[in-house]
């Protein structure tokens, strides 16, 4: 199937690029997340309050809003900050002093690309990734040293990216259907005590690893997550009825 694809670029200093994320993907996933579900019956139930926050950045002029949820703040954070240790594993370090002159600081980049996939769970199907990737948040990250005085500020292209995500979760025709209690782990994370986003995973992949096959999960870059197995999607009467399909007990 084609997943809904989103793909944002930034370049921005190296020591910003774990805030570049962050601001992104919670302001991604706060619109990704519900309450708690109650169950009154199998198919009956209260949703329970979604708390947020603000967070001021340290190396960016601008605060974003996340979910106020330890649990899923650390498990989010966690992957970001693995992400970006790679990341700038690969600034170049600056130069041996030498006779010529004292040592200098080489101004190297270093590029990576991060994934936030949404995605539906099926453990009947006997393949081996009984996952449905519903929708897919690109980020090509290009990190230098110090800022260009070429390229725009990193605050407003934030913004205008931040509207981007806004116009794009409130434009969508279809969400994952409403589901029984016994079926509610298919489509929600609910290992979380205070909230329930819908499942998710991140990928991610920095210098060599983003060249030729290395990098898995990342056909979406040319347009559209290619799932292997299901029909192409071209309406989406056509993703509410695999979805339906998808669920079924």
């Amino acid at each position: 199937m084609n997943a809904k694809s989103s793909i944002f670029e930034i370049q921005c200093e190296a020591r910003q690029s774990a805030e570049v994320v962050a601001c992104l993907f919670h302001s991604i996933l706060f619109h990704r997340t519900c309450g708690k579900f109650h169950y009154k019956h199998d198919s009956t139930y209260t949703i329970g309050t979604l708390g947020f926050e603000e967070v001021l950045c340290d190396f960016i002029d601008m605060t974003y809003v996340r979910c106020s949820s330890p649990s899923l703040v650390q498990t989010v954070n966690k992957q970001i900050d693995d992400f970006v240790t790679k990341l700038r594993a690969l600034e170049a370090p600056s130069a041996a002093p030498s006779a010529a002159g004292p040592s200098r600081q080489i101004q190297g980049g270093c590029n990576g690309i991060i994934n936030l996939e949404f995605y539906l769970r099926n453990n009947r199907w006997k393949i081996s990734d009984p996952h449905l990737v519903w929708e897919i948040w690109t980020l090509k990250l290009n990190c230098d040293q110090r800022s260009s005085p070429n390229v725009p500020q990193l605050e407003d292209v934030l913004l205008e990216k931040l509207f981007q995500i806004v116009q794009t979760v409130n434009s969508d025709r279809f969400l994952p259907p409403p589901v029984s209690q016994q079926n509610l782990g298919n489509i929600f994370d609910t290992t979380h005590p205070d909230v329930q986003p819908y499942l998710f995973k991140i990928n991610y992949g920095v210098g060599s690893s983003m060249r030729g096959g290395g990098l898995k999960n990342f056909a979406g870059f040319a347009g559209g997550f290619q799932q292997k197995d299901g029909p192409p999607l071209s309406s989406p009467g056509a993703m509410k009825k695999l979805l339906k399909d998808f669920l079924a007990f």
